[in-house]
């Protein structure tokens, strides 16, 4: 076992223990590096009830091309500053 899948693994499992030991409620959203956007991450937490904020890479190609298709045309909401550029974007203004 690799040391990248031992820290996955880990990560799943201190998902677990937050929610055994202070509840569902106690998390809003989890907040990740793209590296732990993994689906075994991902169901983790949508199994405890917990949306997740991650920054995606290349790891997950296909998350990531229907994120910035579907966020493409949107505006920023409120007290966001900016807009939503996708990666196609950087450098433009």
């Amino acid at each position: 076992m690799g040391r990248a899948t031992s820290e996955y693994r880990a990560g799943q499992r201190l998902l677990a223990r937050v929610r055994q030991n202070l509840g569902a409620r106690f998390i809003d959203y989890v907040v990740v590096d793209g590296e732990f956007a993994t689906a075994p991450f991902l169901h983790t937490a949508g199994k405890a009830g917990w949306p997740v904020v991650a920054r995606l890479k290349e790891n997950l190609p296909e998350l990531l091309r229907a994120a910035e298709k579907r966020f493409r045309s949107r505006p920023a909401g409120p007290g966001i500053p900016g807009q939503y550029r996708s990666r196609g974007d950087l450098g433009r203004r």
